[in-house]
């Protein structure tokens, strides 16, 4: 375990890419800690109840890689995440990206939306000459 957190690491330095490797497989605090001490900067979750764990820990920036439909509760509970950690969040479609815009209102702090384009191509080898867009949902006022 130790050398493929070691080997992940050195990938992610070699590319420029900060990492946030996928706790979904471990749901381990000392795992996470780990990565963490091996250069990760952060950890991606699939579950605002798996952030929310992970943050009680201490992790400071954290991914929720799956899309979310915000509804109050979770707008409350993303809140107090994102007045702790650096918080990203992942969307499906522009009207899920609209919820969170929405939810996200009056934040003291910035979320993140990591922005994927298909440029149409289908080449395996085809790799954006630049990295994707990332859309920060700014605080406004309410």
């Amino acid at each position: 375990m130790e050398r493929n957190i070691a080997r992940m690491v050195e990938h992610a330095r070699a590319g420029g890419f900060a990492l946030r490797p996928h706790a979904k497989t471990h749901k381990s605090l000392p795992i996470a800690d780990r990565q963490l001490a091996a250069g990760a900067v952060g950890l991606t979750v699939a579950t605002i109840s798996e952030a929310e764990a992970f943050a009680r820990h201490g992790v400071t920036d954290l991914f929720i890689a799956y899309p979310l439909w915000i509804d109050n509760d979770k707008a409350r509970r993303l809140r107090r995440l994102a007045e702790t950690v650096a918080l990203r969040l992942a969307a499906d479609s522009p009207e899920g990206a609209q919820c969170m815009g929405e939810a996200v209102r009056g934040f003291a702090r910035p979320v993140e939306l990591p922005v994927e384009i298909d440029r149409g191509t289908t080449a395996p080898a085809s790799v954006p000459p630049t990295p994707s867009p990332l859309v920060k949902l700014q605080p406004t006022p309410d």
